[in-house]
């Protein structure tokens, strides 16, 4: 996966949802997965990798390698937030 500069900015400025959806060859067969709309950071610049993640994260990890190490830390991030939260409740 692989990303124009701006295109996430530039698809959050139309100001209605964005789907990501992740489409691949796999197992001798098409592999559609859609995601939840986007949540857009406020800051602009990071629309970019916003998209990249979302999209990185429908597909078979072998398709999108470079986005493996940052949603590994990722998830990391928001299962200890989720851990944490829970605790507290």
């Amino acid at each position: 996966v692989t990303m124009r500069e701006g295109v996430g900015a530039w698809l959050a400025s139309f100001g209605v949802p964005v789907i990501p959806i992740g489409v691949c060859w796999s197992e001798g067969r098409w592999r559609v997965a859609i995601g939840a709309p986007m949540q857009w950071a406020k800051r602009r610049d990071l629309r970019d990798v916003q998209l990249g993640m979302a999209i990185a994260a429908l597909l078979p990890e072998e398709l999108a390698p470079a986005w493996s190490e940052m949603l590994a830390r990722h998830r990391a991030v928001h299962s200890e937030r989720a851990v944490a939260t829970n605790a507290v409740a």
